[in-house]
């Protein structure tokens, strides 16, 4: 993966969450916010296979461990 620094800090934000986080909240936070959808799909692929899924409930982001 190749992991640039807007990856990095949604990773850090979503991992540090105790909770789901607004979409906004996780694109105030990034450098280049038009990147957005890349940057989430791209992290989302990463986990795929190594039990973590990446999902959106309505319009907030959150790790969750999977069920396979």
């Amino acid at each position: 993966m190749n992991v640039s620094r807007d990856s990095k800090i949604l990773e850090a934000i979503l991992f540090a969450s105790g909770s789901p986080v607004l979409e906004e909240d996780l694109k105030e936070k990034m450098l280049n916010k038009k990147n957005f959808k890349k940057e989430i799909e791209t992290l989302k692929e990463f986990y795929v296979d190594r039990g973590i899924n990446l999902i959106k409930t309505g319009n907030k982001w959150s790790f969750r461990t999977s069920d396979t």
